[in-house]
Parts: C-alpha cells; sequence; structure tokens
C-alpha cells in the first residue's frame, strides 16, 4: 500500500513540477525581451457601483510624478496597463464630475508581475483627491541572500493551530509525535522567535512552540548555512519564527474563534493601536485541547529464552489548557534612536492519563508474565520571555549601533502518580509510586552589534555576546509501604541537578559587492564554560571548550533571471542538560534512562551551492548540500538485564549527509497557486569506536505540496499533501509517513470576516513507527495520535485607522520618513 502512495505521490510532484515549468517558460518566453508587469482594475461610482467609462488612468513614477503610461476605462469599467517595468509605481484615476483617487504604492516584480487591484470606487460630486494604499499579497516564498522566508499569514492549513502546525508545512522541515523537530533530517536544529532565544537548554522547544498559536505568526524564515553573525550552535541551521506585529496608524485588532472535534478550543484577541512615534501591540490567546494517544512496542532479545519476547501496548488520554499573552512597545526616540520592548507570558496545564499493557513470553511464546502500568500525570507550568532592543543610527544611515538584553524562564511542577498491577503470576505484587518533578530554567542575553559601512557596497560587522543558563531540575519519588499504609521516599528513584552554562562569543563579518558578484567572509569565536552537579550523590562534572567557527559565502546573479550560491559554516551542537543528567531513571521498569555527564560537544563542517531560477509566475530553487560531523551526539539504547533495556547518549564517531532539495512556487492561473518542494539526502554514520561494526547508512526523501485556488466572492480552498520517506537514525530508521490536509475558507462583509473549516490528516495515515537495532535486541515501535480532525473558526477584524492614514501623516510630516525603513 505505501509503495503505491510512493509512486501516486512522485507522479502527482512530476505533473506538478511538468505543469509549473511548463507554464513558467511559456510565459517567460512571451515576456523574455522586456521582463515586464501588468496592472489591471476595474471602476465604478460609489453610490451605486455602475461601471463608469472614459474615466483617465495615469501610471506616474512615485519619485518626480512623472507619467510613465495610461489609458483609459472601456464601457464596462474595466482597464489594463501592461509591459509595465518592474519597480513601484502610483495610479492617478481622473474623471469630470467625481473625485480624484491616488492609488499608491503598486508593486511590480519578478515574484509578481500581475496586480489586479480591488474595485476603485469614485464618488460624484466632489474634487477632493483619495489616497489608496495597495497592500500587495506576499509571494508564499521568498528567496534573500542569506535565508529562505516562507510566508505563513492566513495559511488556511493551519488555522485553530500551532507553531507546529506551521513547521509542519514547511520546506526542508519535519516534526515527529513527540514534537521533535528535524530540519533536513538532523534535530540539531536551532529555533528562534523574533531572532531572540526562545525557551533554555533544559526546556523541550516543541512542547513550547505547541503553545504559540499559528495565527500570531507572520513568516519563518530558514537559514541553512548561517554566518558568523550568528550563534555557532545547530549544525543543520536556524529557524527564526516572525510574530505579527501591528499594522498602520490608528487602532485595529481582530479576534478568531476556533473548534475542533474531540473537544479543541481556541480563540485569540489582538489589539494594535500606532502614531507617528509608538507603536503598542498585544495579544491574548486561550487554547484548550483533548486528544487521544496510543502506542505499542515488541522486543526481541538473544540473551534470554526465559523472556525472549516482549509486548507492550499502550492508551491514553491528554487534556491541554494554555494561556497565551504577548505585547510589545516600539518608539522611536528621533530620527536616529529607538528602542523596541516585547514580553511573551504563557501559562499552561497538562493532564495525562495512560495505560501501559506489558506481556512477557519465553522462547516458545508461553506467557510468563503480565502487568498492566498505570499513570496519572499533572503539570503546571510558565514560562516568561521579555526583550529590551536599542538602536543607534549614526549620520550615515548604513552604519549603526544595535544592543539588546533578554531574558527567559520556564517552570513546570510535574505530580504523577504510577501503579503496576500484575495479572500473570498472580504471586507478584504489584506496587505504587507518586512522582514530583520540578524543573526550573533561567538564561539571561547580552548581545552588542556594529555595522560600518566603508562604501556603498562593502561593510564591517562585528558584535559580542553573552548567554548565562541555570538549570535546577528536582525529582522526587516516594514508594507505597503495604506495612505501614503510606509513601515513603525513595532515594534511589529521587534525584536534584543542578547545570550552570555560560558561553562568551565575538565575531566580525566583511562583506561586499563588485557588480552581480557578492561576497562574505566572517569568524566567530565562542569559549564554553559548564558545570553539573548530581546533588544527590555529590557527582560533579566541569566541561569547559573553545572553538572558531569560519563562514564564507558567495553569490553571482546571472542575469535577471538567474542566481547561483556557494557557502560554508562551521558549527557546534552541545551537550543538551538531559543528555548530561548521569541519574538512572528506572520509573518504567523495563525501559531506563540515563544521561552521560562525559560527552563532548559535535562539530560539523557544512557546505550548500544554491541555485535560483525566477520566471514570470514561477521561482524554482534547487540546492544541494554537505554536512560532515565528528563526535555526534545520538541516542542509544542497550540490553542491560534479561529485557530491561537502558536508553543514553553517547558520542559517536563521525556522520556525513549529503544530499538535494528541490522548492518550486507557481501561479498557473490567476486564481491557482502551487508551491511544492522535495528533498532527497543520505546518511552515513559510523561508531565503531561504541561497537566493533557499528554501522548504518541509507537515503531518506520527502516531498510537500500545498494549492490554493482563491475563487473571487465565493471561497478559498486550499490543499496540502507531505510524505516522508523512510529515515535513516543511528541506531536504526524511522519508517515513512504521511499526511493530507484540506481547508476552505469563506471572507465577507467587504473582508473584515471570514468563515474557516479545516480537516487534518484526512485519511487518519500519520503515524510515526520506529526500528531499533542493538547487538542483544531487536525493537519495533510506534506511536500515534488522533491527528484526523475538524476545526471550524471566526474571524472578524475591527478597528480605525490603516495605512492610507499613515501615508497622510507621512506626507504632511516629511521629517519622519526615514523612520520607516526600521523594521517596526
Amino acid at each position: 500500500m505505501i509503495n503505491k502512495i510512493m509512486k501516486v505521490a512522485i507522479l502527482l510532484l512530476t505533473i506538478f513540477l511538468s505543469l509549473a515549468t511548463s507554464k513558467a517558460e511559456t510565459t517567460f518566453l512571451q515576456g523574455k525581451d522586456s521582463l515586464n508587469g501588468k496592472i489591471t482594475g476595474v471602476i465604478i461610482d460609489k453610490d451605486n457601483n455602475s461601471p463608469l467609462s472614459s474615466a483617465a488612468i495615469q501610471l506616474l513614477n512615485p519619485k518626480d510624478n512623472s507619467v510613465v503610461s495610461g489609458t483609459e476605462t472601456a464601457t464596462d469599467g474595466k482597464f489594463s496597463i501592461e509591459n509595465i517595468p518592474f519597480g513601484t509605481y502610483n495610479l492617478k484615476v481622473d474623471l469630470i464630475g467625481y473625485s480624484n483617487v491616488l492609488v499608491k504604492s503598486i508593486s511590480l516584480s519578478k515574484d509578481k508581475s500581475e496586480v489586479n487591484l480591488e474595485p476603485i470606487k469614485l464618488k460624484s460630486g466632489l474634487v477632493s483627491t483619495e489616497e489608496i494604499v495597495v497592500e500587495a499579497e506576499k509571494s508564499a516564498m521568498e528567496l534573500k541572500p542569506d535565508k529562505k522566508v516562507f510566508n505563513v499569514e492566513g495559511n488556511m492549513i493551519t488555522q485553530g493551530g500551532t507553531a507546529v502546525d506551521i513547521l509542519k508545512n514547511v520546506p526542508s522541515v519535519s516534526v515527529d509525535f513527540d514534537g521533535n523537530i528535524s530540519f533536513r533530517g538532523s534535530q540539531n536544529v536551532k529555533i528562534v522567535v523574533d531572532g531572540k532565544p526562545f525557551g533554555s537548554q533544559g526546556a523541550n522547544i516543541g512542547n513550547l512552540l505547541e503553545q504559540i498559536p499559528a495565527n500570531q505568526i507572520s513568516s519563518v524564515e530558514l537559514v541553512t548555512n548561517p554566518s558568523a553573525k550568528f550563534e555557532a550552535e545547530g549544525p543543520s541551521g536556524i529557524i527564526n519564527i516572525v510574530l505579527k506585529k501591528g499594522g498602520g496608524f490608528g487602532y485595529n485588532g481582530s479576534f478568531t474563534l476556533n473548534a475542533g472535534t474531540k473537544d479543541k478550543y481556541n480563540g485569540t484577541l489582538n489589539m494594535n493601536m500606532r502614531n507617528d512615534k509608538l507603536r503598542l501591540n498585544g495579544s491574548y490567546d486561550y487554547r484548550l485541547f483533548n486528544f487521544i494517544i496510543e502506542g505499542g512496542s515488541n522486543r526481541q532479545n538473544f540473551i534470554s529464552s526465559s523472556s525472549a519476547f516482549l509486548n507492550q501496548q499502550t492508551s491514553g488520554r491528554v487534556r491541554n489548557t494554555n494561556h497565551f499573552g504577548k505585547g510589545g512597545l516600539d518608539y522611536n526616540i528621533d530620527e536616529r534612536n529607538s528602542i523596541s520592548l516585547t514580553g511573551n507570558y504563557n501559562d499552561r496545564e497538562r493532564q495525562r492519563n495512560e495505560t501501559t499493557e506489558s506481556s512477557q513470553y519465553d522462547g516458545n511464546n508461553v506467557l510468563n508474565e503480565n502487568y498492566f502500568f498505570k499513570t496519572n500525570e499533572k503539570t503546571d507550568g510558565y514560562n516568561f520571555d521579555v526583550a529590551l532592543n536599542y538602536l543607534l543610527k549614526f549620520k550615515n544611515p548604513k552604519q549603526s549601533l544595535t544592543s539588546d538584553i533578554s531574558y527567559f524562564n520556564t517552570n513546570d511542577n510535574t505530580t504523577g502518580l504510577t501503579e503496576r498491577i500484575y495479572v500473570v503470576p498472580t504471586s507478584n505484587i504489584g506496587e505504587k509510586q507518586t512522582q514530583l518533578n520540578i524543573e526550573d530554567n533561567h538564561e539571561t542575553n547580552f548581545q552588542l552589534d556594529y555595522i560600518q559601512p566603508f562604501s556603498e557596497n562593502t561593510k564591517l560587522e562585528t558584535g559580542y555576546k553573552s548567554i548565562f543558563r541555570k538549570t535546577d531540575k528536582d525529582f522526587k519519588t516516594d514508594v507505597f509501604n503495604s506495612i505501614t499504609n503510606s509513601y515513603e521516599p525513595d532515594p534511589d528513584l529521587s534525584n536534584k541537578f543542578i547545570y550552570k552554562e555560560q558561553i562568551h562569543g565575538a565575531y566580525a563579518m566583511f562583506s561586499g559587492k563588485i557588480k552581480e558578484f557578492n561576497y562574505q567572509l566572517g569568524l566567530r569565536t565562542e569559549q564554553t564554560n559548564s558545570n553539573g552537579d548530581l546533588a544527590t550523590t555529590g557527582q560533579k562534572f566541569d566541561n569547559d571548550y573553545f572553538g572558531l567557527f569560519p563562514s564564507a559565502s558567495i553569490s553571482q546573479k546571472l542575469g535577471t533571471e538567474e542566481e547561483i550560491s556557494l557557502s560554508y559554516s562551521r558549527r557546534i551542537t552541545r551537550p543538551s542538560l538531559n543528555q548530561l543528567n548521569p541519574f538512572v531513571n528506572t520509573s518504567d521498569p523495563l525501559n531506563y534512562f540515563s544521561g552521560n555527564p562525559n560527552l563532548k560537544p559535535e562539530y560539523t563542517n557544512s557546505i550548500e551551492l544554491g541555485f535560483a531560477k525566477y520566471f514570470t509566475v514561477t521561482t524554482i530553487n534547487p540546492s544541494i548540500f554537505y554536512r560532515d560531523s565528528k563526535d555526534q551526539l545520538a541516542r542509544t539504547r542497550v540490553l542491560i538485564d534479561t529485557n530491561v533495556t537502558l536508553t543514553s547518549f553517547d558520542n559517536y564517531g563521525s556522520s556525513k549527509t549529503y544530499g538535494a532539495e528541490l522548492i518550486v512556487s507557481t501561479t498557473l492561473f490567476k486564481f491557482w497557486s502551487i508551491n511544492g518542494s522535495g528533498s532527497y539526502f543520505n546518511t552515513d554514520v559510523e561508531a565503531e569506536n561504541i561497537q566493533k561494526g557499528f554501522v548504518n547508512d541509507g537515503y531518506a526523501w520527502s516531498g510537500r505540496m500545498n494549492s490554493t485556488m482563491k475563487f473571487p466572492d465565493i471561497l478559498d480552498i486550499t490543499f496540502s499533501y507531505f510524505y516522508s520517506g523512510k529515515l535513516i537514525i543511528p541506531q536504526g530508521e524511522l519508517a515513512p509517513f504521511q499526511s493530507f490536509d484540506v481547508a476552505l475558507r469563506k471572507d465577507f462583509l467587504d473582508g473584515q470576516a471570514s468563515v474557516g473549516l479545516r480537516v487534518s490528516d484526512v485519511f487518519n495515515n500519520l503515524k510515526f513507527n520506529v526500528l531499533l537495532k542493538g547487538e542483544q535486541f531487536d525493537e519495533n515501535f510506534f506511536r500515534k495520535r488522533d491527528t484526523r480532525a475538524a476545526f471550524l473558526s471566526f474571524t472578524y477584524k475591527f478597528g480605525k485607522g490603516d495605512k492610507n492614514d499613515e501615508r497622510k501623516r507621512r506626507r504632511d510630516r516629511p521629517d519622519q520618513n526615514q523612520n520607516d525603513g526600521m523594521g517596526f
């Protein structure tokens, strides 16, 4: 069945690419000589909506108001201006007896060569001029010199979802059942929010991202080969999640309500306010999600015939309640000085009830042990972060000094009750335990960046950053004593672990441009000082190391339609708190877990060759990459006693990954856009330092396609399909998985309100199945949530003031124009 689906997926992707390329080439050949754009629209009477003919249309250069082109409307009120060179223009509409209209900031580019304006309404009997600002719809994908930007605002497939759902729909990124995020097949990825750290080292980043509602996210930026300006952590790259900010002058806002099957609800309120100097924005989101989980495993061990086979079946329910609030202000002190303050707060509660049935058989498949292991767990937690930014611009606007300070705190308090009930043999006595797990993480960042331009095309960037982290993890277990009929502390199942880490880094980067050739050279140094203290046993360890991280990139434009680039970087993966904590957790009697304080950091050299081809309506971006890692950090599982495994971490000798990726974005027709990607990579793992003959290699591929059709005044519809082939992991493989989603949306009240319907995992295929192989055992386990769900959403936008007001204010206050480029 999977093979058939794979063949169908390959066929669909091939057809899609052929259609996209064919359509793009046809359009490209038609406009190859000029590479020009087109503007169309219709002029109507504001009072009765009747078309207005013979209205004069002038296309103006915004710099000097010179006329670039012109036409007049036909009897049906429509007009069209073609063969317009790419750029930004104003459009003036003039008709005797009616008000004039000036439509501003109409942009034409390779990504958007045709603009179809909303109906322009003229008011009779007036002589005033009304200004309208065109807000062009962003392309789904934007290629920038150092990153790929995927604009996800308004993505119907993720309505009612979280940041994790957003990442599931971004090329090169995949998310497994437990929220672990992989980038090009590697989980060693650095994830930031608005360019700032999100979550400290001890926190589960997947769980934290599930607290950010999808409708708060504007775009996702992928930095596949970061320069020396970025932290060296994360060999596979950096994922930057960009949150939304307020729009134009005045105040505005929106609220969204979502309801999903099997008790899934959330609501969001956004508010924004802005004037000449100050912008305030804030939002609040409430989320209540219930879902069912199931799983199982089959293990065969080769060292004991009395317990040769183990079968486990798990079922449970999870209930998540979440409050998420964020706020920020941007203040322009003057045209050279500005400050920004942002903050996020999340309060959450998670309840998990789970039952696992374990059955153990001897070599003749005779049952010799059967019991139920029940878990009731509740987690109360919060995370809080705040960041302050100051920007100083010198007389030369390209010369600037930026300082940042940020603080992050996350705290989770988990209480649990576990109970083991024996069925076979009946003589075995069950046991009860209570657990209390308190984890408190703190992280503070200080950063200073300076840009010194030497000419129009060359500049030097330097900076310094310090990171201070501290994690306090306290795990206590009480065991029920049937004699005293009370719970008593068990020191063998309790531990307190304190971990501290400091990272101090400095960088220098020189970049320049010679005609259409761009280059960038950089070097970063980082000193890491860390220490761990297992207070329960008095075991302490220190791990200090220094690293040099060079980076380089070059790019060359080949005419106006093509660009080729080559980049290199050296990166690091530091062991995390859970990987280092030496305490052996035996809460699950058949699956122990422990960290390894002797872990070393993993270093990776990465190189990537990229190419971009721009057609009029299509962008094609193929790339190939290679990563070579030494002392790879990897999870290992060994059989330690008959049928008990210990999961820990080790440094493997090396790992090499190479692959290719293709991303295509196209508009087949005016109403139909398609975005697709396909990737292939091969991984070779060598760990003979752990065990002789311990090598693993294999390839994996994945494909993703997103199709959106917009039928004006009817509805919008989106289909999304994702397929991931077999994925090689150091000690086994992850089986293929796939998902198909569909979403509908209808706008009304002139776009102020919308209703949407989304169905995720329509065919209920999303399941994670892992095969592990050890020297003394084989194991196959799977996990699944109720991923098939339907969500109904309603959104309403309100407020006064928009970008037209901003343009008018800027026209009246020309001295403030420079502030618009600060990125606020």
